[in-house]
C-alpha cells in the first residue's frame, strides 16, 4: 500500500509502532452516526488512538483534528492491542 509506505517515510514512528508487541494498526469502517460529522479532535477517546489516514471517496486523507468523520469513512488507526477492540466496536457499531 503506497500510503503506507509514504507514512513509513514521514514518520519512521510508524514502523516502530507497526513491530512493537503493545501496539498496531487497525483499520475499521465508520458505521456508528454518533461519530458522522465531528472532528477527530472531538472523538471521545482519541487519547487512546492516532488516526493516521482516512479512505474516502476512493482516496487517502491524512487527517487533522479539524478533520470531520464521515459515514462510511475507513479509519485507519493505531492503538494498544488492548484498546483497539473496543474503539473498533463503537466506531463499527451499525445504529
Amino acid at each position: 500500500n503506497i500510503s503506507m509506505l509514504r507514512s513509513l517515510i514521514e514518520a519512521p514512528s510508524t514502523m516502530r509502532m507497526m513491530t512493537s508487541t503493545e501496539s498496531s494498526v487497525y483499520e475499521v469502517a465508520l458505521r456508528n452516526s454518533r461519530y458522522a460529522d465531528i472532528q477527530v479532535r472531538n472523538v471521545p477517546f482519541i487519547d487512546k488512538i492516532t488516526i493516521t489516514q482516512i479512505y474516502r471517496d476512493k482516496r487517502f486523507i491524512r487527517p487533522s483534528g479539524g478533520t470531520s468523520l464521515k459515514l462510511n469513512d475507513r479509519i485507519i488507526f493505531t492503538s494498544s492491542k488492548t484498546e483497539a477492540p473496543e474503539v473498533r466496536r463503537e466506531l463499527g457499531k451499525l445504529n
